[in-house]
This record gives structure tokens, sequence and C-alpha cells, in this order.
């Protein structure tokens, strides 16, 4: 009988340059050892790590190709590489028999200035399409395509495109997503809500900023399922799951307190005044 562990699931996740991997893994690690113990799941969790990077950022590239030995690094630290049959998956087990899953991604800007996500495959779709060009192309290419809120982006004629794709389109899949950045007083998205009564379901993920002290968030905001799960293709392990849900999903971690949001939120203006110089 396959093993049943808690699959801790972040759907939202970004390597910076400012990051330093080894402690990405480590902190990541950290964060879904952190909530298997508190709710009490599975003796052994699996943390999946969906990366979602921007054309700028190749960090699932740099991890495949062993970029600067970075591969005998994280051995060193306790991270085995393991082998996987998808060429959109990488697989390391701790020294301690959990797992670690980084899934390749792309975060997207379509034509309305919305961010759209796709997940579990290397090609790229283009920026500036529209929403739901860029949501069938996502399907097209069999990953799972994620409308996430994030601080802003979803006020004015962006709110409005959003609930318009929620309301007129029964044909597309995709998922909306919420992120941990998300200030504690601030209630959810009524977006959230609409997408729920059509049973468009809100996939959690961390989004850490591009900051340093944020290579700390991968890991800390998702949701989980207690399953098997095949490591020799585990997107579409997960993909399955994820598209078999009927309800809500079983979610963790916490959303930022006001003073870490109000710093978070000056130290990025600070730092694209310093770039701007």
């Amino acid at each position: 009988m396959s093993k049943e562990y808690s699959i801790l699931v972040d759907t939202h996740v970004h390597i910076y340059d400012c990051h330093d991997l080894i402690r990405f893994f480590k902190k990541a690690k950290r964060n879904f050892s952190y909530y298997n113990k508190k709710l009490k799941l599975a003796e052994k969790f699996v943390g999946v790590l969906f990366l979602t990077e921007s054309n700028a950022f190749h960090y699932f590239d740099k991890l495949s190709e062993n970029s600067n030995n970075i591969i005998q690094d994280l051995e060193k630290e306790g991270f085995f590489k393991k082998k996987s049959d998808e060429n959109c998956s990488l697989v390391f087990e701790t020294d301690d028999s959990n797992f670690i899953i980084i899934i390749a991604g792309q975060q997207i800007i379509t034509k309305e200035k919305l961010e759209v996500l796709s997940l579990g495959t290397q090609q790229k779709v283009e920026y500036l399409l529209s929403l739901e060009e860029t949501v069938r192309n996502i399907n097209d290419l069999g990953a799972i395509p994620i409308l996430p809120w994030g601080v802003g982006k979803w006020l004015g004629k962006r709110s409005d495109a959003v609930r318009s794709f929620i309301k007129e389109n029964n044909s597309i899949e995709f998922f909306l997503g919420d992120n941990s950045g998300r200030p504690i007083f601030w209630s959810a998205p009524k977006l959230f809500t609409e997408g729920m009564k059509k049973k468009i379901y809100t996939l959690r993920g961390s989004d850490p900023l591009s900051l340093k002290s944020q290579e700390r968030k991968a890991g800390s905001f998702g949701f989980y399922f207690i399953s098997n799960i095949d490591f020799n293709k585990p997107f579409l392990e997960l993909k399955k799951m994820m598209y078999n849900l009927n309800e809500e999903p079983n979610n963790f971690g916490e959303l930022e307190n006001p003073f870490g949001f109000l710093k978070n939120q000056l130290m990025l203006r600070l730092s694209k005044v310093r770039l701007s110089r």
C-alpha cells in the first residue's frame, strides 16, 4: 500500500536575486514542517513550491542545470535531488525523509494589466494578450492558470475585468489566488466569493517580495491534501488533486500583521527609488 503524506502546496513562489537559495530551501522546509506539526497531519510531509517566474528570472533552470554546483551545495544541507519523469518538476528528499518539490511556472502580465500564473510548464506564454487568450493558452499547454489577487492589483477596471471573466466564462478552467501579503485587517476580496459560487476556487500562495527578508516566506501560506503521490510525475498528480476539488481546499498559513505589511510596502518603495537613481 502506498504511503500517505501531508502534501502542503504553495502556488505562488518567487525567488529573487537578493535571496540566498540555500536559506530559501531551509526556510521553506521549516515552514512546511511547522504547519505539518501544528495541524497534526501525517507523519511525513511533501512540501510543494510552484515557481511563478517572470521572464527576467530563471531559477528553475538554474536548479535543473546545477548552475554553480547548487545541487552539491543543497546536498551538504540535507536536500538530495531525486529522479522525476517530468521536465517541469524537481524532487528533493530531505535528510529526515520528507520531500520538497519545485515545479516550474510563469507569471504573465495581460493586456488588462492583470497578473496570471501558469503552473506546471517550462513553456512561456506571451505577455500582453487578453486575459481570456492568456488563460486559454495556459490550458492548451496542460498547465494550471491562476488569477492572483495582489495589493492594489484588483482595483477599478482590473477588478471589473476579473469579475466579468468569472461571470462570463463557463468553459475555461482556472483558479483565483490569494497570498499572505494581504494584511490581517483586510477582509478577503469579494471576487473570491463570486468565484466560489461558480466553483472557481481560491488557491493560496506565499508570494515572496523582492526583499532580502522575504526569502523566509516560501511554504508559509497554502493548502494541503493528505494523500499518496507518485514522485516520478508529481505535477500530474497534483493537477488531478486540484481539479478534483469539490470545495475550497484545507488551508494553512497566516496573513501579514499590520506592522509587517506597512514595513514591506515602505521597503519596496524605497528599493524602487534606489533603482531609479
